[in-house]
């Protein structure tokens, strides 16, 4: 305690005496004249609109509006949080920079965990090391820190809270920060869209607090979640003034009947896009026109999973109404009960369809009879996952075979001619769409396709894979030229072929599978291996190496 007394005394001798770096109480940073002690600013004449789009370099993040966590807002390239650190920089620099740099870093706020940089372990090496404030080898929590400061900060200044429109936070600190999250909330009043903890979409008590700061102090809320548990709170959404420009809505596992759940979203004249997974009750009857009952709204994109008893006699009434078949772009049917064998008519019914996912796991092979193919003017991504619990018996993969045999037909006969994203969990596609025995190779080292290839009208990104815990491989078909020749070459990611197209004895040992690697004409490129040339009968062999699979 001398010491510290001591040292506190010497200090407050250094600042009166007028020695040291010291400032004294009574000189304020804006009285600083910026101008004498920075260079001349050559953006001084710049308008406002320049700088903010300036300061986006600066921090890209800044532009992500959207309605996505922060899990799954990951931006490419660079540090989330070293971006926002510059940004405050500019913001400090000159009173000219001030305005447009703070309103661009309080639009959109996000307070990540960690630095997406190398300066991450030696942050995490600091924030072990003892300290007067805290226990030696104890950890912070800097997402924490990070929350507290911003709701401090948007609470004693309220002109930066009224900037601010988005915020997103890791799923840990919204768990374990619900206080310091609704202190936040009480003062952003311009919110559309937060991350918000689990209790709050299925009305649990420990968010009550927060859920009832969100309902007073955020009107313009743009997306919100109801799950199980939730069905009273959902059920008073259509009957309250809160949050009446809702654009985006989710239902999980909400136990409403059909006529609620109609009600409620009808009763929201902003909404686009609703997600239903998983509702018990959702059937054909919620979008068919009963007297008497609300009508389910059109939206522009729709996602469906998990819903077994929706048929196609729903859904077609509901995409048939003249107000949805030109307004639908996004569609996603994931286990539900629309066949396979229907989904022609699905597009048919959609004319502005742009996005469709379908993922269904079936029991029994395509329909042998004729089925017209899938054919939309307008289709550009396309998932078409198709997936079979017959994991035993020597044609395991038969049932699927025929589904990816239908979808290769179909793009094939140029019926999707804008098609440009297709998503598919079938690696034999790629061989199924590239040219067959009839390509040759010209005097002018040009591929000369068969008529089956040249149907091809712009570049098409294939991902395929076996089953949906691995990671896409992309295969890109360019389109043909004038003169239906082409060089076709296309970049395909290697392969590991588990059912490989039949080859020759030495190419069927599974410890080479690794190194096959598709040409996009049927056949297979030999990667060189560490394992030496091929000897001839005569040669004397060498050392054989370890096996490098081995370790």
């Amino acid at each position: 305690m001398k010491f510290l007394s001591s040292l506190r005394s010497k200090t407050l001798l250094k600042g009166r005496s007028g020695g040291g770096d010291l400032k004294t109480s009574n000189i304020d940073d804006n009285d600083i004249d910026t101008q004498s002690s920075f260079p001349p600013n050559p953006t001084f004449g710049y308008s406002q609109s320049l700088l903010t789009r300036l300061f986006s370099y600066v921090c890209p993040h800044s532009q992500d509006g959207s309605y996505n966590s922060c899990e799954d807002s990951q931006m490419d390239g660079g540090c989330m949080l070293c971006d926002m650190r510059d940004l405050a920089q500019c913001a400090t620099v000159t009173r000219h920079w001030a305005p447009a740099a703070q309103s661009l870093l309080y639009q959109n706020v996000r307070l990540d965990s960690v630095h997406y940089c190398n300066r991450e372990p030696d942050l995490v090496a600091g924030r072990r090391r003892s300290s007067f404030g805290s226990h030696a080898g104890s950890l912070r929590d800097p997402a924490k820190e990070r929350l507290q400061l911003f709701a401090r900060t948007v609470r004693e200044r309220t002109p930066l809270a009224d900037h601010v429109q988005t915020l997103k936070l890791p799923y840990m600190t919204r768990e374990n920060a619900k206080a310091d999250l609704a202190r936040a909330v009480s003062v952003l009043h311009n919110l559309n869209y937060i991350d918000l903890p689990e209790g709050v979409f299925s009305n649990n008590p420990t968010s009550s607090v927060l859920l009832e700061e969100l309902r007073v102090c955020c009107p313009n809320l743009r997306w919100m979640r109801y799950a199980s548990g939730a069905e009273e709170t959902f059920a008073a959404l259509g009957l309250c003034d809160h949050w009446r420009r809702l654009e985006q809505l989710q239902l999980h596992h909400l136990a409403a009947d059909t006529d609620t759940v109609s009600k409620v979203l009808s009763s929201l004249p902003a909404l686009s896009a609703v997600e239903i997974k998983g509702l018990p009750y959702f059937d054909d009857s919620s979008f068919l026109s009963q007297v008497g009952s609300s009508r389910f709204p059109p939206v522009t994109k729709m996602h469906l999973y998990d819903l077994p008893t929706l048929t196609i006699n729903g859904l077609a009434s509901y995409l048939s109404e003249p107000r949805v078949r030109n307004t639908i772009s996004s569609l996603t049917l994931s286990n539900t009960g629309i066949e396979i064998s229907i989904l022609h008519t699905v597009l048919a019914l959609c004319p502005k369809l742009e996005t469709l996912r379908v993922v269904q796991n079936v029991k029994r092979p395509f329909p042998l009879k004729s089925i017209p193919s899938l054919e939309s003017p307008s289709l550009n991504t396309f998932h078409y996952e198709i997936s079979t619990t017959n994991s035993s018996g020597y044609n395991a993969s038969a049932p699927i075979d025929s589904y990816y045999s239908y979808l290769a037909k179909s793009v094939l006969s140029s019926s999707l001619p804008l098609l440009s994203e297709l998503y598919a969990l079938s690696e034999r596609l790629p061989f199924l769409l590239s040219p067959g025995p009839g390509s040759r190779r010209t005097s002018a080292g040009v591929n000369e396709l068969s008529e089956l290839a040249e149907n091809f009208t712009q570049r098409l990104n294939l991902y395929t894979k076996s089953v949906s815990e691995l990671e896409w491989n992309l295969t890109v078909i360019n389109p043909t030229s004038a003169n239906h020749f082409r060089d076709y070459s296309p970049r395909t990611r290697p392969l590991s072929l588990a059912n490989p197209l039949p080859l020759s004895p030495q190419w069927r040992d599974p410890a080479r599978q690794s190194v096959v690697v598709g040409n996009g004409f049927g056949g297979y490129l030999t990667v060189p291996d560490q394992s030496g040339r091929p000897t001839s009968p005569g040669q004397k062999s060498l050392r054989k190496e370890p096996d490098a699979w081995m370790g």
